[in-house]
């Protein structure tokens, strides 16, 4: 009984160590890597590193860690951006400091949407979520053929029944 749990755990461990350790695969040029755990070159653990940039199939963009002395990519990371929710604010990869080339320059608001007391128009980039208010514009007016006038907003088209 001993034997056999003894066997199964060194199996496992085998099977752990194994998978935790994966090699640089290239598909098209572009590096289909899964991150290792290791936090420097195997074959030169006392030598320093590099970062360089890359871009997985999909377009998700990383940076490798790069033995300084043999090249060999030991260790990868998402590039993770600052300035989520705002497309106009800088926005710069946390741990590399490289510009999101992928970000949109400006705004594109959608059209004024009527709101009871303001009307507001929200950007539609992803993942961008300003938004702007302004008051009502009270110079228009809506009424149908014989009844009562009834102010009206010359922007966003709210009609003001008080």
């Amino acid at each position: 009984m001993k034997k056999t749990k003894k066997a199964v755990s060194f199996v496992l461990a085998l099977v752990f160590c194994f998978s935790a350790m994966s090699y640089v695969v290239f598909a098209g040029g572009e590096s289909t890597i899964k991150p290792m755990a290791t936090d420097h070159c195997p074959d030169h653990p006392d030598a320093g590193w590099g970062t360089s940039w890359g871009s997985t199939p999909n377009g998700d963009l990383i940076h490798h860690y790069t033995c300084s002395v043999c090249g060999f990519d030991f260790d990868w990371d998402f590039c993770s951006f600052t300035g989520y929710g705002d497309c106009e604010a800088p926005s710069k990869c946390i741990i590399c400091d490289r510009p999101n080339p992928t970000r949109p320059i400006k705004h594109d608001f959608s059209e004024w949407k009527p709101y009871r007391l303001y009307h507001y128009r929200v950007c539609q980039n992803e993942d961008c979520f300003v938004e702007e208010r302004e008051d009502h514009n009270r110079d228009g007016l809506f009424g149908e053929v014989g009844g009562p006038q009834y102010p009206q907003c010359t922007v966003c088209g709210y009609v003001f029944q008080d």
